[in-house]
């Protein structure tokens, strides 16, 4: 369970290998059987590859060849050479793949809120390779922006912003993330660690995350829907139904561009349900995992 990794990942956070890419050294976890179905998991915009750390080591341990990964300037992956957009990270995404060999056959990719974002660009461009597209609670569609992210937007006041109370903004953004507080706490509690953990050990952290609000446009991917969705290959939607940073109406735009895509909402969960409700999420995986 999700639980389970709680206590101690953070003790075994720098377990993981590095490959040296075009796009940038970035860390991975790579788990399971070579000859496993392979899973990719993508995290999203402030977190780092431990989103989906405990998801992954379950597959694993259920015979599936997993990977997470930093994206740039988060965890322990470089900062990026070029603007944070979503072409950027989908090139990271390509790169690190055909490192390792994953590309070969036809997989199944999970993506996370802007890692949902990046796994419709890289569909987009491997239509072939992309067996199966879970996006859960993606960007794609309008987003719910804080005020404090469209200020540091602005040239020179975006800076001084990030000093004042990026730091403080960013370490409080999981509470934004969580759709029952009372129940899930603990959950918050833990991904703000995650993220504390991310400014000791990460020095272009924050301003990764400042490029990152600048470049990659999170809610004008309707062309990249509308494309990826005419693709014959099973689509899965996942989200919670209080989400506070993707609406829960914008699966009704994905729904409508998709054809194929299925949706599952988890009531009074928020843009972290995969974390709120875990044994919903690995039923849910496990079936998609049987669609062709």
């Amino acid at each position: 369970s999700l639980c389970r990794f709680m206590a101690d990942d953070l003790i075994t956070i720098e377990e993981g290998q590095f490959a040296d890419l075009p796009a940038g050294r970035t860390h991975y976890v790579l788990q399971g059987p070579e000859d496993g179905q392979v899973l990719v998991f993508v995290h999203g915009f402030g977190f780092c590859h431990m989103a989906f750390r405990a998801v992954a080591t379950q597959y694993a341990e259920k015979g599936h060849r997993t990977l997470v990964y930093d994206l740039l300037g988060r965890g322990l992956s470089a900062p990026p050479r070029v603007r944070s957009t979503p072409e950027a990270f989908a090139d990271q995404l390509e790169q690190l793949l055909t490192h390792l060999g994953l590309d070969a056959h036809p997989f199944t990719l999970v993506g996370f809120s802007m890692g949902g974002g990046i796994s419709l660009h890289y569909a987009q461009r491997h239509p072939d390779i992309v067996k199966r597209l879970m996006l859960v609670a993606s960007v794609g569609f309008p987003v719910c922006t804080p005020w404090t992210a469209k200020l540091v937007k602005l040239p020179l006041i975006g800076e001084l912003a990030m000093k004042l109370v990026g730091r403080r903004e960013i370490v409080r953004a999981p509470m934004r993330d969580v759709g029952n507080l009372e129940k899930n706490g603990h959950i918050a509690a833990w991904a703000t660690k995650v993220i504390e953990w991310q400014l000791r050990v990460n020095p272009n952290y924050m301003s990764s995350i400042l490029d990152t609000l600048r470049s990659f446009d999170f809610g004008s991917m309707e062309s990249i829907v509308k494309d990826v969705g005419q693709s014959p290959r099973p689509v899965l939607l996942f989200w919670g139904e209080e989400d506070a940073v993707v609406p829960f109406k914008n699966t009704q735009q994905f729904l409508a561009l998709m054809p194929r895509a299925r949706l599952v909402h988890i009531p009074h969960a928020g843009h972290a349900g995969y974390m709120e409700e875990p044994e919903v999420f690995s039923r849910e995986l496990d079936g998609f995992l049987q669609e062709n």
